[in-house]
Order: structure tokens, then sequence, then C-alpha cells
């Protein structure tokens, strides 16, 4: 394994200026995983960095050490970094044990046509789009649809919220999101906390696409006009409305709770 020593390491320049700046991935069609474990969800698919930047101190660690013999036995460049010096490639305000610079996954829009699919109509918060990608995973949904507005997906912020489920999930940017959804030939069924129906009462036995919108604004209104219904959870006054990815739980685990019986 070699070492990087220097700030000015081609490699180590990279991952900080992917791991802060996305222009930088844009411009490079590239993003960083930040930890062990996202880079393990990476390898457990099959998939492998193109280069991986390790802290130094964390080698003693067990499941460190065990990713990093994974990487090196598919002859991934790996390089121990000091933990200063990899603390400024880091978006996190610590520094992280493991460090992998990869290309995004392509989605494929044609797998999305008449199964569940989880569609976020401008959800800004990197956090929540996260949480929404953790949670349609976790769920059994195995296609997402981000439109206008949302968080990039591939953003580090975003792919540490989703602990993984990038690697589970055929992700998809679309400029017009509407118009995709109208495409899916499944029912599109929108979130409201306004909505007549509740969701526990709502048939979710077959294909479903979940749309959620924006923190605050809710469903946009080029949205609304696309929907087939809207559902409501069934909660207190106590608070106006759910956070999004909270909303989101209660939906998607209640139709696979109706689905499991």
């Amino acid at each position: 394994m070699r070492r990087i020593e220097s700030a000015a390491n081609a490699t180590l320049k990279q991952a900080r200026a992917l791991a802060h700046d996305a222009r930088a991935r844009a411009r490079d069609d590239r993003t960083v995983l930040e930890g062990e474990h996202l880079c393990r969800a990476w390898l457990d698919r099959g998939w492998l960095p193109e280069r991986v930047l390790v802290d130094e101190d964390s080698l003693g660690r067990a499941e460190v050490a065990a990713c990093v013999a994974r990487l090196e036995s598919a002859q991934v460049d790996v390089a121990a970094v000091p933990a200063q010096l990899l603390k400024a490639a880091c978006s996190t305000d610590t520094v992280v044990p493991l460090l992998g610079i990869v290309r995004p996954r392509p989605g494929d829009p044609a797998l999305c046509a008449g199964t569940d699919s989880l569609l976020l109509d401008g959800v800004q918060d990197p956090g929540n789009v996260g949480t929404l990608l953790r949670t349609a995973a976790a769920a059994g949904v195995r296609h997402a649809i981000c439109g206008p507005g949302c968080a990039s997906v591939w953003s580090p912020k975003v792919l540490r919220a989703g602990m993984g489920a990038h690697a589970a999930l055929n992700l998809i940017e679309v400029d017009d999101l509407p118009g995709f959804a109208a495409r899916l030939g499944v029912p599109l069924v929108g979130a409201d906390a306004g909505a007549a129906e509740f969701v526990h009462r709502a048939d979710l036995s077959g294909p479903i696409a979940w749309v959620f919108g924006a923190e605050g604004a809710g469903l946009s209104a080029a949205m609304r006009r696309v929907l087939t219904r809207t559902v409501a959870i069934a909660q207190t006054d106590a608070v106006e409305s759910l956070n999004v990815a909270a909303a989101a739980a209660v939906c998607l685990f209640e139709m696979r709770r109706q689905r499991l019986g």
C-alpha cells in the first residue's frame, strides 16, 4: 500500500474537490463514498471504486482492515493518508476511515415501468433524500426518480444518509418528473396531508408510483395534475404535518404490510 504525504497529491486534490464542489462532481462524473460502510456496500454489489484513501490511524480497526483487504485483492488502488490530510478531503466534520472515488452508477428508466417506484418532487434537503432512498430500499421499492429541485442523488451528503441504499436502487434524475411519471403505466399516488383518503384504508396491493413533495411546499401543481389520487396519514392535530421522510416510511411500510398479509 502506498502512502500519500502531501496535500498537493493529485488523488487527494481530486477527492477534496469531489467532496466539496458539485461542479467538480459534474465535470469529472465522479463522487465520493465516505466511510467503510458505503465502500463495503459498493463492494457487495461487485462494484469497484477507482481509488480509495484510508486514514492510516484506522488501519488497526478490524472492519477497516477487512474492507482494505477486499479492495486490494480486487486490485483497487488504495493509499494510506495521515488523518490531518484526509480530513480536508472529507465533507464531514471529522475524518472518515475510508474515502472511495467512484463513478455514479447510471440508472435505467425502462426498468421503472409497471412496478413500484419512489418519485421525489423537489425534495431539497440531502438528509431527507438519502433517508427516503434508504426507506424505499428497506420497503422493497427498487426504483427512485428525482425531479428538478431535488438534492443531487449522488452528492456525498445524500450518499451518507442513504447508508448503502444507492447500491440497491435504480436511481434516475429527470428534468420532467410529471412527464416521466405519466409513462410509468401504474397509479401515481401522492402523499398529501389534506387528502380525503387515509393511506391505511387505501388498496395498495398493486404496483404504485409513490410521489412525495418538497419540504414545506409539498407536491407541485404540475405533479398534482398527473396524480391518480392522494392519500393522507391519520395523524393527530398536535403538529401540522410529518417530515417527508417520516411520511414516506409510513406509506411505504403500509404498502408492504398489506402485501405481506
